[in-house]
């Protein structure tokens, strides 16, 4: 009897120790838990953000082909010139420049003139076309090269498109060149969109009409420096 006494006291004080334990463990698991799940926000929380960034570029990219598309269809809709798509083609034919330097403005030449959304040369342009092939040719007797600079009006169009258009301007004229003998190592070509408004008294011509816009599109010659 003694014996069983001594042997429930025993457990009886086993018992609030255990209990303390199990107390002590439980807000370190809490804790833990609490942590966790902190740690989870957070990285949803950045994986949002990421989205949100591929989202707005994503967007972006798409915005700026819509606008593309939407030109080109609506240019070429009406006659148009080309398609924004031959950007991709490369032009080998011509020496394409973006930088030039030391080129320089002569009266031998006179400013080529092209109808909206076109590049051909105009019938009434070629009187001006073949005078400026003779002064080309007396350039490049003497060593000189030409550039042939073309721009487009801001009325209607992208950068891109305008950009794209100019240089078809520019081609046209040089390839005139080329078919009166002129070496096309001679000569350059730039387009330069509708950045470079021609100026009338002081101030650029920038326009949204059409017609008042003539003298933008315009192709323009230059001789590099020997």
């Amino acid at each position: 009897m003694k014996k069983l006494v001594v042997l429930s006291l025993a457990m009886l004080l086993c018992l609030p120790g255990c209990w303390g334990k199990k107390k002590q463990s439980s807000p370190k698991a809490g804790k833990s838990a609490k942590v966790e799940k902190k740690d989870k926000m957070k990285q949803k929380k950045v994986l949002t953000n990421n989205e949100k960034v591929k989202s707005f570029f994503d967007e972006d990219i798409d915005a700026f082909v819509l606008e593309e598309d939407a030109d080109s269809k609506a240019l070429n809709s009406g006659g148009a010139a080309f398609d924004v798509a031959s950007l991709e083609k490369s032009n080998d034919k011509l020496s394409v420049e973006d930088n030039l330097v030391d080129v320089e403005r002569s009266d031998s030449f006179k400013t080529v003139y092209f109808d909206f959304d076109q590049y051909g040369v105009k019938e009434d342009q070629a009187d001006v076309v073949n005078k400026n092939i003779e002064a080309a040719k007396e350039i490049v007797k003497k060593g000189g090269s030409l550039v042939i600079e073309a721009h487009a009006c801001n009325s209607a169009g992208s950068s891109v498109y305008n950009y794209a258009l100019s240089e078809k301007r520019a081609s046209a004229i040089a390839n005139e060149l080329i078919e009166a003998g002129i070496p096309k190592s001679n000569i350059k070509v730039v387009g330069r969109g509708k950045d470079m408004p021609v100026i009338i008294d002081g101030k650029p011509l920038v326009s949204k009409d059409r017609k008042a816009q003539w003298r933008n599109r315009r192709g323009e010659f230059f001789t590099l420096s020997v």
